[in-house]
């Protein structure tokens, strides 16, 4: 079974930091010792809400995800990693020392990609938990300084790969990123309302959306023939705009993994790395 679809759909209808200098924080330190042995991603593994763990992004490298997630704020110019915002300033964790540096140390280290043997990008999903457009405005001159290490569409139109595509959603920013002339570095997550409003897949690659609003399985048993029929629908209207799909909120669960993956999901998220990983493990 053919599970690793997304970049071969997604990526053909696309095409028609000041550097981070700080000091390497213990979570860059992780991920640079990260596993390398996986040379190969799993290109459908998505690491839902990865900054929670132990060791973002390290111990989804280790497994060898090829998505992660991380919620943010923008702070005083800063790019503030949270679900919620800490009210000590002292736990602040930073997107430049938990994700973009460690990325950008092993993309110099595996010969311009995260995974040595990749085919495709790493994905990495930046949920903005508020104020989009300024947040994207401060983050575009740390992107547009590291243009190398991302995906771009350029001036004409045509889609640029690099070894790493930006994308965001939450708080998204629906004015100033879409109204951009020049070269863009970052990308949009839709929704699955957006199918069908002849957004190319060039400024959004990826449509994904609350599974309860959608389907109302358990994940337990048998998937009813309805909610499949509704599923396999939406599958299909992403799929044939050329973008990738996501569900979130949706069941945890082994039975879950293997239907989204049976019928052709694009990017599977789970909060357990190893489960998933062992399902991928056996195709």
């Amino acid at each position: 079974m053919k599970i690793f679809s997304l970049s071969a759909i997604a990526l053909a209808a696309i095409a028609s930091l000041t550097a981070c200098n700080s000091g390497q924080s213990t979570s860059a330190q992780a991920a640079q010792a990260a596993d390398t042995t996986i040379t190969v991603p799993y290109y459908n593994a998505f690491s839902h809400n990865d900054y929670m763990r132990r060791h973002p992004l390290a111990d989804a490298l280790a497994a060898g995800f090829n998505c992660v997630e991380a919620d943010c704020y923008l702070v005083d110019g800063r790019f503030v990693v949270a679900h919620d915002l800490p009210a000590d300033t002292a736990r602040y964790r930073y997107l430049e020392e938990l994700y973009l540096q460690p990325l950008f140390d092993r993309i110099e280290a595996n010969g311009g990609k995260v995974y040595p043997g990749a085919e495709r990008p790493f994905y990495l999903m930046i949920d903005i938990k508020r104020d989009g457009d300024n947040f994207y405005t401060a983050l575009r001159p740390l992107l547009e300084a590291n243009a190398d290490k991302f995906c771009s569409v350029d001036t004409a139109g045509n889609f640029n790969e690099g070894p790493i595509l930006l994308f965001f959603s939450g708080a998204r920013p629906m004015q100033t990123l879409p109204a951009q002339t020049s070269t863009r570095y970052a990308f949009l997550d839709g929704n699955f309302e957006e199918l069908g409003k002849d957004i190319p897949a060039s400024l959004m690659p990826v449509v994904s959306d609350d599974y309860r609003d959608y389907l109302h399985w358990n994940g337990f048993g048998t998937m009813t023939d309805s909610d499949l029929k509704v599923m396999r629908d939406l599958i299909a209207g992403a799929h044939a705009e050329g973008k990738m799909i996501r569900f979130w909120g949706a069941p945890d669960t082994e039975s879950w993994a293997r239907l989204q993956l049976a019928e052709g999901v694009d990017i599977v998220g789970v909060d357990n790395l190893g489960a998933l990983a062992g399902i991928l493990s056996e195709q």
